[in-house]
């Protein structure tokens, strides 16, 4: 594998991950066989969804698999290959040259509850010329209702508190 990371990092790593969610989407089917396998829009747009019961019956959500990964590589002690898969931060750790403790973020936390990735994928949606003002980032409640996790504030977003508690009170699991 070594020589395949040094040949190409990135298709070895895009491997890896490919490798990895395979075994955790097996893992899923195996434990609960109900799942429905559904194709998406994208290439490899395949997810599960899971029946969740609802006070009126029921109802058919994605599955939650909680699966996150960073991988960093130091290819012959130079090179820092970093690759990620879910809302995880990355950090580099080290000391300064006095000992003292030093880090640098390499990948920000990009959850759905965090404004900088809002806006980064809202500029990316109007630079691409789709809808980007029409992007919705909301709390998907189990009674069907979808409440906005942003407001504006001086051009910005931000969390608006008061949809946090509004979501609170439908009994809404935040789902990043």
């Amino acid at each position: 594998q070594s020589d395949a990371l040094l040949s190409d990092a990135r298709a070895t790593l895009v491997a890896a991950f490919a490798a990895a969610h395979e075994a955790v989407r097996q893992a899923m089917l195996e434990e609960n066989p109900q799942m429905r396998c559904v194709r998406g829009n994208a290439p490899d747009g395949e997810f599960l969804l899971d029946y969740e019961q609802t006070g009126s019956g029921g109802v058919w959500d994605a599955a939650d698999g909680g699966t996150t990964a960073v991988v960093a590589v130091l290819l012959r002690g130079s090179t820092l290959v970093v690759a990620s898969v879910g809302d995880s931060p990355a950090l580099l750790l080290g000391r300064s040259s006095t000992g003292s403790p030093r880090h640098r973020e390499l990948i920000d936390e990009h959850s759905a509850t965090h404004a900088a990735e809002f806006e980064r994928i809202c500029a990316f949606a109007t630079k691409q010329n789709c809808a980007g003002s029409k992007l919705r980032f909301v709390y998907d409640c189990p009674d069907g209702e979808m409440i906005d996790i942003f407001k504006q504030e001086d051009g910005h977003a931000v969390v608006d508190e008061e949809a946090s508690r509004r979501a609170d009170e439908h009994d809404c699991m935040v789902k990043t």
